[in-house]
């Protein structure tokens, strides 16, 4: 399960779930690092099968995690690991870096369906435009992600 809990004050905070586990995680606009449009090119490019595996920084400025997305067939596996190589804490929204970097073990490994996630992931960005909130969004993050949110939405709003 994915859900956006919270866009206030420069972070970006998502619950991600799986069975018995939720895993809070957020990331801060201070290195300039947009989180939320990061993640709609990485599940495009996973949906348009671009790629087949992705990272995503999340940068809380005094830590960091990385969101390792891998697809194979149907299937998205998710899993997050936090950045212990000090340095790289407030420079790891270069994503070019996060091959490099010092991360711990798993927190939190999730399976599930690649068009469910997306869709869950998709939602939560509709969610913001149905209840008007986008200004609130661009006040408080990065400007809404619109470009990126349509190239997935438009693909997908007949298939769901």
């Amino acid at each position: 399960m994915f859900k956006i809990s919270s866009i206030k004050h420069g972070w970006f905070d998502i619950i991600l779930s799986n069975e018995d586990t939720d895993y809070y995680i957020c990331s801060s606009s201070v290195g300039g690092y947009d989180t939320a449009k990061a993640l709609l090119n990485a599940i495009s490019d996973i949906y348009y099968k671009k790629k087949s595996s992705v990272k995503l920084c999340f940068n809380a400025e005094n830590e960091a995690h990385i969101i390792h997305l891998d697809a194979e067939n149907s299937n998205l596996s998710i899993i997050i690991t936090e950045i212990n190589d000090k340095p790289f804490k407030y420079l790891s929204e270069q994503t070019s870096s996060l091959d490099t970097v010092k991360q711990s073990p798993p927190i939190i490994q999730i399976k599930c369906d690649i068009n469910n996630s997306i869709k869950e992931v998709i939602m939560q960005f509709t969610d913001i435009i149905i209840q008007k909130k986008v200004d609130e969004y661009n006040d408080n993050w990065f400007p809404f992600p619109q470009e990126e949110y349509d190239k997935i939405y438009n693909y997908l709003k007949y298939r769901f």
